[in-house]
């Protein structure tokens, strides 16, 4: 958000090939919110336009959404974004019985877990 793009930094193939067999991230994550300024949007594309980026995906709730909608608003002809919904919250207005993948990877999880609660619970009477 303030145009600064030192701390960007080359991934290759091996470094990001088996990413998918952990959790988590390898890029960072930030709670701010480039729409609270408003020269902060610019700011953000001027320095993906800086790096090359001519193509951007971003992947997230709301709380994403809504800033990758203004930079894409800003961006029109210079870069183009394109967001996947993923939110464990539903906090995203998709339409009647569409759920994201964040949403279904927990409720998974959720669901196996109380299957191994139940089964463990079992023998002990509880």
């Amino acid at each position: 958000m303030d145009g600064s793009t030192s701390n960007v930094r080359l991934r290759l193939i091996e470094d990001v090939s088996r990413l998918h067999f952990r959790g988590g991230s390898c890029l960072g994550t930030s709670w701010a919110n480039p729409t609270k300024k408003a020269e902060h949007p610019e700011r953000v594309l001027s320095a993906l336009i800086n790096l090359g980026v001519t193509r951007l995906v971003t992947i997230g709730g709301g709380d994403t959404a809504f800033p990758v909608l203004k930079l894409k608003e800003r961006g029109v002809g210079r870069i183009q974004v394109v967001h996947v919904p993923e939110t464990i919250d539903n906090d995203l207005n998709l339409p009647n019985g569409i759920s994201t993948f964040g949403f279904q990877a927990v409720r998974h999880v959720g669901v196996e877990l109380i299957k191994n609660l139940m089964v463990d619970a079992h023998p002990t009477s509880r």
